[in-house]
């Protein structure tokens, strides 16, 4: 299809026995051979002909558009939750989690539709970036929350931050870079490669943890090398320079100590 074929496809989603895909000139609807059936561009009152994602909710195909949302059936696209805070908002990212709530990533963050209301999950309400790229339901582990500094596993009692910091390649995530497999892992598809979490296994904590030292200094010397360091005699004064790793956060913030008064040995 020479439409399709000029077209960058930014979504997909299987519905209703036909491939729909969402891009920067509108959404094609493809049969199970791959043939165009249908090519909708996005109507001017509604934004740009740019989707920004594809999800089935209550049996409708709902399009995140780049002023809200709309349902879409027959060729035709209808303005859906025009009351609602999303209105005007670029949309990103959709899903629907275990208790039936709807979850929608837009330009302004993180918002949850729960009996009939709009309810923000965003930076304000402690989510670190507000940029969202992907939301996953975890089957029973919670919800997956992908942004601009890494991703968020959001459960019923409490948010578990994971950063750069703490492991992750990149702080970068991508648009549908998630998966998760039969045996309960999250793959998670960012800038520098793919990180793996084992949702069976223990969750890291959210506490702080221990110190890590980078450098030690005095008067005339330093070492960096922390494995075995000798220090000369009669240093009266030690500098410590030591980071804390902390997934709230997308750098490790630094923290330095001076000693003083060291008796001599």
């Amino acid at each position: 299809h020479p439409d399709l074929k000029r077209s960058a496809v930014t979504t997909m989603l299987w519905h209703q026995g036909h491939l729909f895909a969402g891009s920067d000139r509108g959404l094609f609807e493809l049969d199970p051979q791959g043939k165009v059936l249908t090519h909708s561009l996005v109507p001017p009152d509604l934004g740009s002909h740019a989707i920004g994602a594809l999800h089935t909710y209550q049996g409708a195909l709902l399009v995140g558009l780049s002023r809200g949302l709309a349902s879409y059936a027959e060729g035709k696209f209808t303005a859906r939750y025009m009351d609602s805070p999303l209105f005007g908002q670029v949309i990103s990212a959709l899903e629907t989690d275990a208790r039936g709530r709807l979850w929608v990533g837009a330009s302004r963050g993180l918002w949850v539709l729960e009996g009939g209301r709009w309810n923000p999950q965003g930076y304000q309400q402690g989510l670190p970036d507000d940029a969202i790229s992907f939301i996953l339901d975890l089957k029973g582990h919670g919800v997956a929350v992908g942004h601009g500094r890494g991703f968020t596993l959001i459960q019923e009692t409490r948010s578990i931050h994971f950063t750069e910091s703490v492991g992750l390649l990149s702080n970068e995530t991508n648009a549908g870079g998630i998966y998760l497999d039969h045996r309960n892992r999250l793959w998670i598809g960012m800038v520098s490669g793919v990180c793996l979490l084992d949702l069976e296994a223990p969750l890291p904590s959210e506490a702080l943890r221990p110190p890590h030292l980078v450098q030690l200094s005095w008067d005339g010397g330093f070492s960096t090398g922390l494995a075995a360091i000798t220090i000369p005699p009669h240093v009266p004064v030690i500098d410590l320079v030591m980071d804390v790793p902390h997934a709230a956060l997308s750098y490790r913030p630094r923290i330095q100590v001076r000693i003083q008064g060291l008796e001599p040995t």
